[in-house]
């Protein structure tokens, strides 16, 4: 607002100074003129201070300085002795110059506000711009006083990141929006900024108003405003592009992790399917020899541990078979709730006393088309990796259940997994659980946790290498203390499951071994 349109705080200031100063004037002028020496055109030193009133305070200012100078042309030439010495032929000078003040007071306040008019259009018109601009930028910015945090302004790009209103954020602290997750990050963030002045390209994460977390990269510029510093915000929301590189990061690790199993399961396959002729071989020489050979023969217990080892042998290489896909099947259509219902009298022995066995089967399952015995494998397989991990006892709870993925519900599944309908069987123990580096590693032959003479490592190795054989994916899901949970999913068929085999449904604990 300028200063002669008399509308702000300081209007009338603006105005009063020219008159003041004319006041000042006519008493110097006085004083030389009584004391001093006299004053040959004091009119024109009058004229110099009007024009000042009028551009610096506007027409009102002008006009009423003019009014004053010409009051005192007046009396001074009405008093006794002519005090400027003006002769008679002066007259018509003093007139003129009486109305050449007031005129020159007008023109000179009216280019005074047309000047300010043009200002004040061009300030409004860079404000609009600078608004524009701020309030369409793509890039968050906030505007905060420093001495108290007070947020004084805010664009729409900022608001949407955080997920507030402009009413419920403006004239509010971070403090009082909670916006930071911790309060010593933003004592430390404020000390710096008041330290540096400035600070460019800082990560942050913030705290939305649903509570979510907001990545966000600032730049932070203490500028003045009026008497207040100011911290001027400048933020570019991280959230999406960070998210979509560590989903990117998760299935690079899946896919080298992937192409390893599979590298291994090569490997593993070529050398079991070697290995068992050698062991053919062997069994074949020993059973031979168990025949010729005496039942009284010292030898004949030499015989039987050949043929024990060979048979333990045997079973490892059906197990290496197994992870790397080449065990022969016998697939067929069945009921994997069924098939759980079977066999819990037997994992509830296997589980011991101290380990609360439940079920919760589903009701209305889909069949999926596997070989059942290998499905059995991958059930105590994982029912006894439970168990291990539950030295102490606690809870083991198998349930049986259907999702329908799509390609969105993918992420985070691993590269084996793909969109369709499953039947999920899953084993949750209360155990120890495992951190990330172990759930990379869970499923590698001959990777075990355990102690050296209690697993051989090929437990989870052979139910990877079963559910990828019958078309499904496994997934882990496991903490450190928190217990971990195998999830089976295993391609549904389309046709209806058998009544003969669909099991009573179990919501209930099916019971707990004493």
């Amino acid at each position: 607002m300028g200063p002669g349109a008399s509308e702000g705080g300081d209007g009338w200031r603006h105005e009063a100074l020219g008159p003041v100063l004319l006041v000042l004037g006519i008493v110097a002028i006085e004083l030389v003129a009584r004391f001093l020496v006299r004053i040959p055109n004091p009119p024109a030193l009058l004229v110099l201070v009007v024009v000042f009133a009028a551009f610096h305070g506007g027409p009102r200012s002008g006009l009423l300085s003019a009014a004053i100078a010409w009051v005192y042309l007046t009396w001074s030439f009405s008093l006794p002795g002519r005090r400027f010495h003006y002769s008679p032929d002066d007259l018509m000078r003093v007139v003129i110059w009486g109305v050449t003040i007031p005129l020159t007071a007008l023109m000179v306040g009216r280019l005074k506000v047309r000047a300010l008019a043009a200002e004040r259009a061009a300030l409004q018109a860079s404000n609009e711009r600078f608004t524009r601009a701020f309030q369409g930028s793509p890039i968050g910015i906030v505007q905060s006083r420093l001495s108290d945090g007070r947020i004084l302004d805010v664009n729409g790009a900022m608001l949407e990141v955080l997920g507030y209103g402009r009413d419920e954020f403006v004239g509010r602290t971070s403090a009082e929006l909670g916006l930071w997750p911790s309060p010593v990050d933003r004592a430390a963030f404020s000390g710096r900024l008041r330290r540096e002045r400035a600070l460019r390209n800082i990560d942050l994460d913030l705290r939305t108003r649903s509570g979510e977390k907001a990545s966000l990269v600032c730049s932070v510029e203490l500028v003045r405003v009026g008497d207040d510093d100011c911290a001027l915000t400048f933020a570019v929301d991280m959230t999406e592009r960070r998210r979509a590189a560590e989903a990117l990061r998760r299935t690079e690790e899946q896919l080298l992790q992937a192409q390893k199993m599979d590298a291994v399961g090569r490997l593993a396959g070529g050398i079991a399917h070697d290995f068992n002729n050698l062991l053919s071989v062997a069994g074949n020489a020993a059973a031979v020899l168990e025949r010729t050979l005496p039942a009284s023969s010292p030898s004949s217990a030499f015989v039987g541990d050949i043929g024990s080892a060979v048979q333990r042998a045997a079973l490892l290489t059906r197990q290496l078979l197994a992870f790397s896909r080449r065990e022969p099947r016998q697939t067929r259509p069945f009921d994997v709730g069924a098939m759980v219902a079977k066999l819990e009298p037997f994992l509830s022995r296997t589980v011991g006393d101290s380990v609360a066995l439940t079920t919760s089967l589903a009701p209305s399952l889909g069949l999926v088309l596997a070989d059942p015995s290998q499905i059995d494998q991958v059930l105590m397989n994982l029912v006894v990796n439970a168990r291990d991990a539950m030295p102490d006892g606690g809870r083991l709870s198998i349930e049986t259940g259907e999702v329908e993925l799509d390609e969105a519900s993918l992420a985070g599944l691993g590269t084996e997994a793909r969109a369709g309908r499953f039947v999920v069987l899953t084993v949750r123990d209360t155990g120890s659980g495992m951190d990330q580096a172990t759930i990379t590693r869970v499923f590698e032959p001959f990777f075990t946790t355990k102690e050296h003479d209690r697993g051989t490592g090929l437990g989870l190795a052979t139910v990877y290498g079963i559910v990828a054989q019958s078309g499904g994916f496994i997934t882990v899901e496991s903490a450190p203390g928190e217990g971990s949970a195998f999830k089976v999913h295993l391609p549904r068929m389309d046709e209806p499951a058998l009544p003969a085999e669909r099991p009573q449904a179990r919501s209930q604990p099916s019971g707990t071994v004493h």
